[in-house]
């Protein structure tokens, strides 16, 4: 068990810059399209309610957005790494404890009748 607890560790310290820069991407490419359907709402429902005031305010919360970097992604691999070292370090805990016993078993003196 300790063995399939670490190698995907292993793998996620290979592989985690590059699913941080596709999750990134991925998650760039969802917030685009709900900042899309944002502004095409707000199109549908008051393109004549607007004021002249409304339109710079709504461009400045669009420049304040903030999108996804591979050092920044909504969903991170850091949880997944968690469960992962505690999977490892309770194997690690078994492994040990299996080993004393054996070495306890193996080093008893036996007594011959």
């Amino acid at each position: 068990m300790f063995v399939y607890s670490v190698v995907p560790l292993i793998g996620l310290a290979l592989l985690s810059q590059k699913y941080a820069q596709r999750q990134a991407r991925l998650e760039r490419q969802y917030q685009g399209h709900m900042a899309a359907a944002e502004k095409k709402l707000e199109k549908l429902e008051g393109s004549d309610a607007t004021s002249e005031a409304e339109p710079a305010a709504q461009d400045k919360s669009a420049a304040a957005r903030t999108y996804s970097t591979p050092e920044d992604t909504i969903i991170p691999l850091a949880p997944l790494t968690l469960i992962f070292l505690a999977i490892a370090g309770f194997a690690a805990i078994m492994l040990a404890r299996e080993l004393r016993k054996r070495d306890s078993v193996l080093s008893a003196p036996t007594t011959e009748n």
